[in-house]
């Protein structure tokens, strides 16, 4: 039972992420053609649940296996996103990093108010500090989208390398597997399900924030470079090289979570 609260949490957190992008983007004027949690079986492709939200003229899917969420503008929406301006863009693709941080400070306050015991003084009064901070952020959430993200990206990507340098790569990576796992071991009960399901909403948005494509922060850097100029040939490379270090980075992390699995 607490394994599947911290299951349910975790897919909530990816759920309100694409729900993040999904509002930005209406705000703007930008139309959505689907909203989804999961992937398809291969032999069963057309197994999903859909449910049509009139109100914004957009599907909502629910695939069988729930490793990712997402969500997709219709073509003149994209024509349109292309077209935004930095400061427009940048909110659109940094809201859902905002929004996985502000559910993780949620669920971890939620967890204080229910086993206060379980968190020290130190622990509660770092838990004040960052609900003080998550408010801020809040209050100024363009200016975060807008200036904060790509720092906090950059200064993700430069831990990643030296963590992998300093530690074994087992103990710096994880994935779906590796969640699981810790999940099972640490979510004991209700306070320590919510604690963990917050950590993993918070590593969401910070993995997100990476300035490699198809990561949000590599879609923010995209649009940076193309409102100073840059032309397309050269934010395409850019985009390949992204995309290359990001499957390496998800490669790694199955491989590490198949050597702790066996380990």
């Amino acid at each position: 039972m607490i394994l599947m609260l911290s299951f349910v949490l975790i897919v909530a957190a990816m759920i309100l992420h694409e729900l993040g992008h999904a509002v930005a983007m209406l705000h703007r004027k930008v139309q959505v053609s689907r909203i989804g949690i999961g992937m398809a079986i291969p032999f069963l492709p057309n197994l999903r649940l859909k449910f049509r939200l009139v109100r914004y003229g957009a599907v909502f899917e629910i695939k069988p296996i729930p490793l990712f969420a997402y969500v997709e503008p219709t073509r003149r929406g994209n024509a349109l996103l292309e077209r935004m301006s930095y400061k427009d863009a940048a909110v659109v693709y940094g809201a859902g990093v905002l929004v996985n941080f502000a559910f993780a400070a949620f669920l971890v306050a939620c967890a204080l108010l229910l086993d206060p015991k379980s968190f020290g003084p130190k622990q509660a009064v770092f838990v004040g500090i960052a609900s003080a901070i998550m408010f801020l952020m809040w209050s100024c959430r363009r200016f975060f989208c807008r200036y904060l993200t790509l720092p906090i990206g950059f200064a993700m990507t430069l831990l990643i390398f030296w963590s992998a340098f300093n530690y074994p790569i087992t103990q710096v990576l994880s994935g779906p597997i590796g969640i699981a796992k810790d999940a099972a071991n640490y979510a004991s009960n209700i306070s320590e399900s919510l604690r963990f399901a917050g950590i993993i909403s918070m590593s969401l948005g910070l993995a997100n924030c990476l300035p490699v494509f198809p990561a949000d922060g590599g879609r923010i850097l995209d649009s940076l470079l193309h409102s100073c100029g840059v032309k397309s040939k050269g934010r395409d490379w850019l985009k390949v090289g992204g995309a290359l270090m990001f499957l390496c980075l998800v490669a790694t992390a199955s491989l590490s979570d198949l050597w702790n699995l066996f380990h």
